[in-house]
């Protein structure tokens, strides 16, 4: 399928379509690609590409000085709770 045959059912489907909340979601989607934004926080927090890389070397960055829990680790502190 051409890209400008699924531009025309992605007008078509949304021109069809009464569910206000697919709607945003949809939208949501064209916004967030708009800004860059590639992933979100658990808080719900945006990231772009550019927090998400940095999120990741901080991460590696911990990891390199043990600043970690193991899985067994994390198995015995949730036993705890």
């Amino acid at each position: 399928m051409s890209i400008e045959a699924i531009k025309l059912e992605l007008v078509r489907y949304i021109l069809r379509n009464q569910d206000k909340s697919l709607l945003e979601k949809v939208k949501s989607i064209f916004e967030n690609e708009d800004q860059g934004i590639v992933a979100r926080e658990i808080s719900g927090e945006h990231l772009t590409r550019s927090d998400y890389l940095q999120s990741l070397l901080e991460s590696e960055a911990e990891i390199e000085e043990g600043k970690f829990m193991t899985q067994e680790e994390i198995k015995k502190a949730v036993e705890k709770w």
